[in-house]
């Protein structure tokens, strides 16, 4: 969303999160930063609801969401489903299970975004432990 608000700042963009935060596994600041970036720079936020069901109606798209909202669109980009691939953390290099990942497979990380000596996380791969 923000690299087509900014280099297109015309169009209409608007960004659909389940999560009612943004960057939630960052510190509460960042997600605060990026929500004013991003509407400072005309992005149409939905927070806390999720995509129900789509229509292709004519050239446009309509999604329904939970909250019976429905929202057009001419272009879409789907940007859910993804998974880091963090499994190598799950050993030691003996074959001992690791501490690094907590139970959904996310990269475990303190105020520093490290996880273990000379591993550090960011983005979707981390969740922080502090």
């Amino acid at each position: 969303a923000a690299e087509i608000a900014e280099a297109h700042p015309s169009i209409s963009v608007t960004l659909i999160s389940r999560s009612p935060k943004l960057l939630r596994g960052l510190p509460q600041a960042a997600g605060a930063a990026v929500t004013e970036w991003l509407q400072g720079h005309g992005v149409h936020l939905v927070l806390g609801d999720s995509v129900e069901a789509t229509a292709t109606e004519g050239e446009r798209t309509k999604f329904v969401l939970e909250s019976g909202k429905e929202v057009f669109a001419d272009m879409t980009f789907d940007c859910t489903g993804g998974h880091a691939a963090t499994e190598f953390l799950q050993t030691t290099s003996e074959g001992v299970p690791g501490t690094a990942l907590d139970g959904r497979g996310y990269v475990r990380v303190d105020s520093r975004l490290q996880a273990l000596e000379g591993v550090t996380a960011v983005g979707d791969a981390m969740v922080r432990i502090d």
